[in-house]
Formats: structure tokens, C-alpha cells, sequence
């Protein structure tokens, strides 16, 4: 019996120890700064970091992201959106992302391989005709042109793009002015869609961490 209750013990460490060091890697990163200087509410160009509580996403104005993205759809459909002031842009797992479609969630599988492998990514798009609100949830910060092109620039290079540079559509979002184009890069543990959040913030010079996988650890780093 005491064979079975050291096993035991010792197979719950084994399993334990993983997830505490990332935590611990999480916490780490998230309470070092990227930089000991930033240029936040420098400018008079608002943008914004929304979050659920789990995911976060940066909001930036629509019209400078318009000729890029018009160039790269071979529809009509954002046509629609010239009048719009802003576009809500965030970067995930494909598989999680599609597990939502239809009102469904992602399946157990699909989070643990999120998770655990390296698998194909996706940028979320989402219109809006009106400026958004700040609240708990959405900060609002204020930059300059110089920094709203360094972030541009890393959004742009989050799409996956064609031999011809053009970004590559993927589906129909959830609602009626939401969109997913295909991502670069792979998500996993280390490069999560906090981490990615964070990592335009460092882009445009604003307040960051030195790493921060968790909403959590961004939105704090916003508040501090």
C-alpha cells in the first residue's frame, strides 16, 4: 500500500511540476517590463486593448489598415465597411478559434492540442462603425503616427500572406462584421494570444511585459 501511495505521489509531482514552472515562468515574465521606457498617451491617435477575461485584442483605427487589407481580399465585401471607424484585431489558435462557430465550444482535444502542440493560427478581424468605450475591460491609449505605424507593421506581418504579399482569407467570423484571414506563426503555451497582445504593445512602444501568456498579465500591465 505505502508502494502504491508513493507512486502516487510521486506521478502527481511529475505531472504537477510542469504547470507550477509555467506559472511561475508566466508570473515572472508578466512582472518584468519590456522596456524601462514608453511612449504611452504621448500622441493623439486613441487605440485600444480589449479582453473577455481570456483573450485580448487590440483596436486600432480602420483606415490605416484599409488599403492593406482591400488589396488582399479579391471580394467585395469590405466595401461595406469604408465609413467604419475602427477595426478589433487579435491573433489565436485556428482550431479554438472555429471551435466556437455556430454557437458550439471547442472540444476537449481541440484546447489540450491549443495547448500543448504547435498548431495553425488565425487573425481575427471585427469592424465597428463607432468608437469604442473605455471600461474594465477596454483600455484606451493614446499613441503617435510613429508608433501607430510600428504597430501596423507588426499586424501586418501577423497575416500569412501570398507569393504576391496578399493576406489570405479564411471564413466568415462569428457575427456579421467579423472575419478570420489565415495567421502566421504557430500557437502553443509559449506564444499564446496574450502573448501575441503583448508583443504589439512592445511593437508600438507601449506598456509591456517582458513576456505575459495570460489577459490577465496584459491588462495589468496596462492598469500599473
Amino acid at each position: 500500500m505505502k508502494k502504491k501511495l508513493l507512486f502516487a505521489k510521486r506521478l502527481f509531482l511529475l505531472v504537477l511540476s510542469p504547470i507550477v514552472l509555467y506559472l511561475v515562468l508566466a508570473l515572472l515574465g508578466t512582472l518584468i517590463p519590456a522596456s524601462t521606457e514608453n511612449q504611452e498617451n504621448k500622441g493623439n491617435i486613441p487605440i485600444f486593448i480589449t479582453s473577455n477575461g481570456f483573450h485580448t485584442a487590440v483596436i486600432i483605427p480602420w483606415a490605416v489598415l484599409k488599403p492593406t487589407l482591400l488589396q488582399s481580399v479579391d471580394n467585395e465585401i469590405f466595401k461595406k465597411y469604408e465609413n467604419y471607424q475602427y477595426i478589433n484585431l487579435g491573433w489565436g489558435d485556428e482550431g479554438f478559434y472555429m471551435g466556437f462557430m455556430d454557437n458550439q465550444s471547442p472540444t476537449l482535444a481541440t484546447s489540450l492540442a491549443a495547448l500543448f502542440l504547435p498548431t495553425s493560427s488565425l487573425m481575427y478581424l471585427e469592424f465597428y462603425d463607432f468608437e469604442p468605450q473605455a471600461d474594465e475591460s477596454t483600455i484606451r491609449l493614446m499613441i503617435d503616427q510613429s508608433q501607430l505605424e510600428n504597430l501596423v507593421s507588426f499586424i501586418e506581418n501577423s497575416f500569412q500572406k501570398t507569393a504576391q504579399q496578399q493576406f489570405i482569407f479564411h471564413s466568415k467570423g462569428y457575427g456579421a462584421d467579423d472575419y478570420f484571414f489565415k495567421g502566421q506563426g504557430s500557437y502553443h503555451l509559449f506564444s499564446t494570444c496574450n502573448s501575441w497582445t503583448n508583443n504589439a504593445l512592445k511593437a508600438g512602444s507601449l506598456p509591456a511585459s517582458l513576456w505575459s501568456p495570460f489577459a490577465q498579465g496584459v491588462m495589468w500591465r496596462m492598469k500599473k
